[in-house]
């Protein structure tokens, strides 16, 4: 009977329970909520055809009502003083001046982000703060940061920060103490282990143990980014599974049930508690529970049943789930090894018959749950690569492993470092986790060049659909769940549609794509700009301080399709323009980088400058750093000339002269047929007379040079060159920036003004005869 169950409810309600995780991932709840709650009706109505439709339904009818809900809490307004109590205090990994976030609660139950230093945000705290809150910025450009989409799966209905003088106190009531004693002791357990250990090996323990990949530096979050990799870092149920084990044992099948339900409720409790109660660990504990507790009692719940329930469990408790990645993909993997693990097993058994039992399991396990949550990862990364496919299965075993050492290592260290014996401890477990560590370091640090055989993410994730689909209909037709030869048919044909619908799709957005197309992404203070080509090529000018090569121009490249960048040019070395650019040197994701010839005409070094925001010249960091990753270094020298098809970038031929990076910055001029964009970086005032001396032709699109410096972008410059379009890449800043002299002479010729900081990213297409202009916050280009 329950065999039977499972089987029915399989055929029906399984695919579109995962079409509805896979919309969720893509964003669709957030930008249709209507036409999904139509979906979910329409769902329902099939889910009570089923077996267990009660449980079913109220899943559905609950994901109905949280978003019924959702809207109702973030339309009502807030008001001007507010009064917050953290509720959850800033991350285990923060340093007391790192500035950071927090969740609070208002009187009425609201949630609100919190922004301040990590010593301010203290669970159990409370403070008054003057408002009102911010909803949280859309992403400012294409692959970036929603922090509004973000601020609401937190269950938060906007952000607000915290002053300097801000100073929270104890709440004073129970509950208050007790969140801030669970804080405090989640703090000094993961700062033990960070004193006890080496920094390389403290990062990987503590993201392991902990659930967060936040304890990884840019680099090696951003390597594991690139090759899908990110959820590994995640205490999910694969790695709870792994870690149960034991008491599955004979040994332990011999033990009374209650005795063995207890053990594994203290431990489930302990992974919780340190894992601070995220979703893929919170399903685990719970489908556990709810299994063991069934066992105790002499009942059956079938496998769906159990992650139903605990998901029913799980809204009930936090209805914003829904809008976290971390809680679809622990959906996703769950259901697919209770429903395919068992016959992928046999099917592995009985082709690798020489393969242990206990092998061939935890690799059926392991390959199932990677290809159910592959689409889900895909929509989150946009591209995949095929190698990434193949690490998440053989990753996977590592990384169950480190967690179980890890999860040792936070529970024994500070209970030692009581008795003053950690050092002891530290010495012991050192040797293994520097192995597990060493694989992790070894796969992260491996430069990926898939040229071409990048995977769009939404052809893959179409791809992998019609591939489950026929799995999926294959395996319910299969009698007993064994797979039979005359079933793989299906699946080969919808592997060859997939390989074509793969390969085809690019070449036809490839088509259809104009010319040339120019973003000026927003870096804040700094300048980046992405030049792609209808071919393929793509060349990027500057790219910001550090750590936007890892947080905005790579999840740019992924939300583009563009996987490698063919030559990156850097105008000269002050790192508001070369720190992105070595980000993508280390994440090897540049094949040629140019600099400027200038740079080593200087004959002395640049003077010594107290001021706290001197910028770093990191010229010579990007040379040891292409020669580290053997990228070829291109000096660029005034005169010389970059081509690709019928653009043409050309060094104006000026030299100036002048210790400061800024006189030696590289001035380029980019013409596609009858278009022309001047691209004038720092240039300073030498510079720009220089630059008028060469008699220069009106341009149709102009950088600003130095984020609209009033020393720079001169009437009589503005005149000559005539721009109709101007783009100005500018963050907050202390300097001014822009002028209002700059935009005032830009407007005495009539050009209209693109700044990113009100505008976001800002898009340019050309067939070589017009620029079709248009900005990320969809902001109308207007006149200074």
């Amino acid at each position: 009977m329950a065999n039977d169950m499972v089987r029915s409810l399989s055929r029906r309600p399984l695919l579109l329970l995962a079409l509805q995780c896979i919309l969720t991932g893509t964003g669709l709840l957030a930008a249709a909520p209507t036409v999904t709650a139509v979906l979910f009706v329409l769902s329902a109505v099939i889910f009570l055809i089923a077996p267990a439709k009660m449980m079913h339904a109220a899943v559905i009818l609950l994901l109905i009502l949280s978003f019924a809900l959702r809207g109702h809490f973030v339309q009502a307004p807030l008001p001007q003083q507010l009064r917050l109590e953290i509720v959850e205090g800033a991350p285990v990994t923060a340093d007391a001046k790192d500035y950071t976030y927090a969740v609070a609660v208002l009187p009425d139950g609201r949630r609100l982000v919190v922004y301040g230093r990590s010593n301010q945000l203290k669970a159990g705290y409370a403070m008054t703060v003057k408002g009102p809150a911010s909803a949280g910025q859309q992403a400012r450009n294409p692959g970036g940061f929603n922090e509004a989409r973000w601020v609401l799966s937190l269950g938060a209905v906007g952000t607000v920060r915290l002053r300097a003088s801000d100073s929270p106190v104890p709440a004073g009531s129970a509950v208050a103490r007790l969140r801030f004693g669970l804080w405090s002791a989640r703090r000094h357990i993961f700062g033990t282990v960070s004193d006890a250990l080496p920094e390389s090996l403290a990062g990987w323990v503590t993201a392991f143990s902990g659930g967060s990949g936040r304890a990884l530096d840019d680099l090696q979050a951003g390597r594991l980014s690139q090759l899908s990799l990110s959820h590994l870092t995640s205490v999910s149920g694969m790695h709870v599974g792994f870690l149960l084990a034991p008491l599955a044992a004979k040994r332990m099948r011999r033990a009374a049930r209650n005795r063995r339900l207890l053990l594994q409720t203290v431990l489930m409790i302990w992974i919780y508690f340190l894992a601070g109660g995220r979703s893929g660990v919170t399903r685990a504990v719970m489908m556990r529970q709810i299994g063991m507790a069934a066992g105790v009692s002499g009942r059956y719940i079938g496998a769906l049943e159990t992650v139903s329930g605990a998901v029913l469990l799980m809204l009930i408790a936090f209805p914003y789930r829904l809008l976290q990645t971390g809680f679809w993909l622990s959906i996703l993997a769950a259901a697919a090894i209770h429903l395919l693990a068992g016959p992928f097993r046999q099917y592995l058994h009985s082709v690798l018959p020489w393969l242990p039992n206990r092998l061939v399991g935890a690799l059926a396990v392991t390959t199932v749950a990677q290809a159910a949550v592959l689409p889900l990862l895909m929509a989150k990364n946009e591209v995949v690569t095929p190698i990434s496919i193949v690490l998440n299965v053989a990753v996977s075993f590592a990384a169950q492993s480190m967690t179980v050492l890890a999860l040792l290592t936070v529970t024994c260290l500070p209970l030692l470092a009581l008795l003053g014996i950690a050092p002891i401890f530290a010495w012991i477990i050192e040797p293994p986790l520097s192995l597990l560590t060493a694989i992790f370091e070894a796969v992260v640090n491996v430069t990926v060049h898939p040229g071409r055989l990048w995977l769009p993410g939404y052809v893959s994730i179409f791809a992998f659909l019609l591939f489950a689909l026929f799995a999926g209909y294959s395996a319910a037709r299969v009698n007993q769940w064994r797979i039979r030869h005359q079933r793989v048919g299906p699946l080969v044909l919808t592997v060859l549609l997939a390989v074509v619908l793969t390969f085809a799709a690019p070449a036809l957005r490839r088509i259809t794509a104009p010319p040339l197309t120019v973003w000026f992404l927003d870096v804040g203070q700094g300048d980046a700009a992405v030049i792609h080509f209808r071919n393929g090529t793509t060349w990027l000018l500057d790219g910001g301080e550090r750590s936007h090569g890892y947080k905005t121009i790579w999840p740019f490249m992924k939300a583009q399709g563009i996987s490698e960048i063919d030559l990156a040019i850097v105008s000269h070395g002050h790192s508001d323009h070369a720190g992105g650019v070595l980000d993508l040197l280390e994440l090897g994701k540049i094949r040629q980088i140019a600099l400027s010839g200038l740079e080593g005409r200087a004959d002395k070094e640049e003077p010594a400058d107290p001021s706290p925001y001197k910028e770093a010249d990191l010229s010579q960091e990007l040379l040891n750093a292409a020669e580290n990753h053997c990228v070829p270094v291109l000096q660029l020298m005034p005169g010389d000339i970059v081509q690709e098809n019928q653009a043409v970038m050309t060094v104006l031929p000026v030299f100036p002269e002048g210790d400061d990076p800024n006189d030696r910055s590289l001035q380029l001029s980019l013409a596609f047929s009858h278009v022309t964009m001047l691209f004038t970086g720092d240039a300073t005032p030498e510079v720009e007379a220089a630059m008028l001396a060469l008699e220069l032709q009106p341009v149709t699109v102009l950088k600003v040079a130095h984020h609209g410096s009033r020393f720079t972008t001169g009437l009589p410059f503005v005149r000559a060159v005539r721009p109709e379009l101007s783009v100005i890449s500018v963050g907050f800043n202390t300097y001014g920036h822009p002028s209002p002299d700059v935009l005032s002479n830009l407007a005495a010729v009539g050009s209209q003004v693109c700044r990113t900081d009100h505008a976001g990213a800002i898009r340019l297409r050309t067939d070589g005869r017009k620029v079709d202009a248009d900005t990320w916050l969809r902001q109308h280009t207007t006149s200074p």
